[in-house]
């Protein structure tokens, strides 16, 4: 990868830390932040970079493939069943 791409992950890299931080400090600082679906984009972001520098695009593809299928079924198993949280007060709680 070039140095580009190398400068965006580190600049992202630093965006999460920065963003962990605001949440960890936020019961005594006010710092600016970009709240749940912001921190999620960043850390998406950062993670799909990261991996096609470190395994190239091919690799990285097949492997966010590979988990969000993975997640999606066990998410449908779970809703659908009660069997991968069998939690009596989660929201599939049957009783």
């Amino acid at each position: 990868m070039n140095k580009m791409v190398s400068a965006v992950v580190w600049a992202l890299f630093s965006a999460v830390i920065y963003l962990l931080l605001v949440e960890a400090l936020s019961p005594w600082l006010d710092l600016p932040g970009l709240g749940n679906i912001g921190f999620t984009l960043v850390f998406v972001l950062f993670a799909v970079l990261h991996c096609a520098q470190s395994n190239g695009w091919k690799r990285t593809g097949l492997f966010f493939l590979t988990a969000s299928t993975i997640s999606y079924l066990l998410e449908e198993i779970g809703v659908r069943t009660g069997l991968i949280c069998s939690d009596p007060n989660s929201a599939t709680s049957r009783s």
